[in-house]
């Protein structure tokens, strides 16, 4: 018996933005980075869509439609979108702050 294809969205920090990368079966399939202000404003809306090419996202009420080649592969809640989003800020805020500790004081003469 063959067992279904597992698809995931996942986000990783990306220098100040946000990396968003489909997989399946931790197969990267296709990735989108994007800014954390741009994807706040798509999920501000009642429905939208964001990225033009082949991945997609598609809000529809609570709903975001991941779409591959404009075929809907997967739909998550809003929230988990937004959580995955803010799980992402903060590490680019820890990191940030963490460069900024370490780095060191200049002198002046």
């Amino acid at each position: 018996m063959q067992q279904a294809l597992q698809i995931q969205l996942k986000s990783e920090p990306y220098k100040a933005k946000v990396r968003l990368v489909v997989l399946q079966d931790k197969k990267e399939l296709a990735c989108r980075i994007e800014t954390f202000k741009n994807l706040a404003a798509f999920l501000q809306t009642k429905e939208a869509r964001i990225f033009k090419g082949r991945l997609q996202l598609q809000k529809v009420n609570d709903e975001v439609n991941i779409e591959l080649k404009n075929e809907t592969i997967k739909s998550i809640p809003v929230l988990e979108l937004r959580q995955m989003i803010n799980a992402c800020k903060l590490k680019h805020a820890e990191k940030e702050l963490s460069l900024q500790q370490h780095k060191p004081v200049r002198r002046q003469n």
